[in-house]
């Protein structure tokens, strides 16, 4: 007789986390988005980092490119977007911030979202996209909830707690890191 499976001790009690929802912003512009004065920018990143904060800032730079209609983010796009976000945070330095490459509201910082990421692609399934705060934030959900356990069971329910079906090498560094905080 076969062995019956076993859940994995991580999922018995867990909560679903919500569904990483993107910024779809549209703009109707006859400029370029590098073009455009940077305290319009500076409202356009403001509301990105709102909605999907924590957020790399090379996604918000192609969240800036959508908005604007573009299929990529070149470099003028990329260093208009930081300086947006740059203007952003000096106007009120209490609403947004930089963590390393990660750009959040002071909200998300206290109470990280933990996100799933089943549905998405591309760059977002990055390790580098994976904001190190939503995996410590996961981490912590976990042991709330299961306890508890050893490095790589952690690895592997943070993992699929976010969304991810595999665990490459990159995805088990991110997160060890991350939880190793």
């Amino acid at each position: 007789m076969a062995r019956p499976a076993v859940p994995d001790r991580a999922f018995v009690n867990r909560a679903t986390p919500a569904v990483r929802q993107p910024a779809d912003i549209r703009l109707q512009s006859m400029i370029e988005p590098h073009e455009a004065p940077v305290h319009q920018l500076a409202g356009l990143v403001w509301r990105i980092v709102e909605i999907e904060g924590p957020i790399h800032i090379d996604e918000v730079a192609r969240r800036v490119s959508a908005a604007f209609g573009k299929t990529r983010t070149g470099n003028r796009i990329a260093d208009a977007t930081v300086q947006a976000l740059k203007y952003a945070k000096s106007q009120a330095p209490d609403g947004i911030r930089p963590v390393g490459d990660f750009w959040l509201t002071n909200a998300q910082a206290e109470n990280p979202p933990v996100r799933d990421r089943s549905r998405e692609s591309g760059t977002l399934l990055k390790a580098t996209a994976l904001p190190p705060m939503e995996i410590a934030a996961a981490a912590r959900l976990i042991v709330s909830e299961s306890g508890e356990m050893a490095p790589e069971e952690m690895v592997r329910a943070i993992a699929r707690l976010l969304g991810f079906l595999r665990v490459g090498p990159d995805l088990q560094a991110a997160i060890l890191s991350a939880i190793e905080r």
